[in-house]
């Protein structure tokens, strides 16, 4: 006996403290972040029409926790495209159009959109994170789309939508294609 305490009185009492230094640790260290989504909007450099919405990309970037636990772009589910237009080489006789420019995907009279569904996986590139250059093609109609999306700022990239006219169409259009068209794209 030393001190008034038995060996086994030191050693509850060491346990007691091992366990209080335990719960302050668990309570100092921050709590996991969780995954994330971001969602970004900005336009689209196309000349506009003054009968249509202005051009614009919209998209969400899904962050999660890379191999040291930071929070990082890993994809970017959905990428939607709007009031983006094509030039096509024919114009169908009787159909009211006389530039040719057509706008895929119209969800009213003043407004379409294009999707590019399916996802887009987001690598890092040296500093930076992006994504593609990715493409989709479906009966014809398809997108090639790409971007940069950075520590902070704008995230920026090109968009182009394309259509060749296929055998059975009700109106042959010929080939369609906007060109490359640059975007940027902010938070908020």
């Amino acid at each position: 006996m030393r001190g008034g305490q038995t060996h086994e009185g030191r050693g509850a009492l060491m346990g007691a403290l091992i366990a209080a230094v335990a719960v302050c640790t668990l309570l100092a260290t921050p709590a996991a972040a969780p995954a994330k989504n971001v969602q970004y909007s900005g336009p689209i450099d196309q000349q506009s029409n003054p009968y249509h919405d202005d051009p614009r990309i919209e998209f969400t970037v899904h962050f999660a926790k890379n191999d040291k636990g930071k929070l990082v772009p890993k994809s970017v589910p959905k990428l939607t495209a709007w009031n983006i237009w094509y030039h096509c080489t024919i114009i169908p006789p009787g159909s009211g159009n006389t530039s040719g420019n057509w706008y895929p995907g119209a969800t009213s009279e003043t407004s379409s959109q294009v999707v590019f569904g399916g996802g887009l996986g987001v690598k890092k590139h040296g500093h930076v994170y992006g994504f593609g250059p990715s493409s989709y093609e479906d009966y014809g109609e398809g997108m090639e789309v790409s971007g940069v999306i950075p520590k902070s700022g704008s995230a920026s990239g090109t968009v182009r939508i394309f259509y060749t006219s296929q055998p059975g169409d009700e109106v042959d259009v010929g080939n369609c294609d906007s060109g490359p068209l640059n975007w940027t794209a902010s938070t908020g």
